[in-house]
């Protein structure tokens, strides 16, 4: 199971400072809700929420999750530069930590340790 990082503060984030954050970014896309497919039952499962990610393609890779004034991500995303990038201007706009499953906190720099420990 992968490991799920929140990007926290003191105070939540609102969803509409969320969307107000990303609508400066036109590169990012948000969707509503994400699919997929059981491979050996052909039964499509549905999350809703507030999906962030990169376009690509015309369709959004779904990165960020916003909820309940947090704003998770799969520890793998900091393997991409650009999406690192983005954590740290998340961080920086919203005066955030990043924090792991058991309350540990990390610099942007340190996220891969936490790759390192799973």
């Amino acid at each position: 199971m992968a490991t799920v990082l929140w990007v926290r503060r003191e105070s939540p984030i609102s969803l509409s400072d969320w969307l107000s954050f990303l609508a400066d970014r036109p590169l990012l896309g948000v969707c509503h809700e994400i699919t997929a497919t059981n491979p050996a039952t052909g039964d499509v499962l549905r999350v809703a929420g507030e999906w962030v990610g990169p376009l690509r393609n015309g369709e959004t890779k779904p990165v960020f999750n916003w909820r309940d004034g947090q704003i998770g991500f799969k520890y793998h995303a900091v393997d991409d530069d650009d999406i690192r990038q983005l954590i740290t201007e998340i961080c920086t706009h919203f005066g955030a930590l990043i924090e792991d499953e058991e309350g540990n906190t990390y610099s942007v720099e340190a996220l891969k340790s936490v790759r390192g420990r799973r």
